[in-house]
């Protein structure tokens, strides 16, 4: 309230400390942290960042009985995008290999394996149909 109120500067860390920012950086490396940021972002699929952006951007304005449903306007459509099926197939091909069903690849429980067959994503014991 007080920085709302006032419109003084504060020094970053009190920032920090009040959760209003999140990471610091020495001084002069705002641009390298950024840049840091932006590396980490940047290998997110282009249409969920966007449906993420939009939802932070717009939650505020909504009650709490239409919150889920308004949610479900912006993300629902990447879910059934060819952006969709391409990362699913991607992360199928990356993060499991033949044999790795004895490995526990990525985390997962030993005895699940990716299983791709017209359009289905197999993970061990579940599939689901992506289109």
């Amino acid at each position: 309230m007080e920085i709302a109120l006032t419109g003084e500067h504060f020094p970053a860390a009190r920032l920090h400390a009040a959760g209003l920012v999140n990471v610091l950086v020495p001084a002069g490396g705002a641009l390298a942290g950024a840049v840091a940021l932006a590396q980490r972002v940047a290998p997110g699929a282009p249409l969920a960042l966007a449906a993420t952006k939009r939802v932070i951007a717009q939650a505020g304005a909504w009650n709490s009985a239409e919150a889920f449903a308004r949610q479900g306007e912006i993300i629902n459509p990447v879910f059934t995008s060819a952006d969709a099926m391409e990362g699913a197939l991607a992360f199928a091909e990356n993060a499991f290999r033949p044999g790795a069903e004895s490995s526990g690849a990525a985390g997962l429980p030993a005895d699940f394996a990716v299983r791709p067959a017209s359009g289905m994503v197999g993970l061990g014991r579940a599939a689901s149909r992506i289109s």
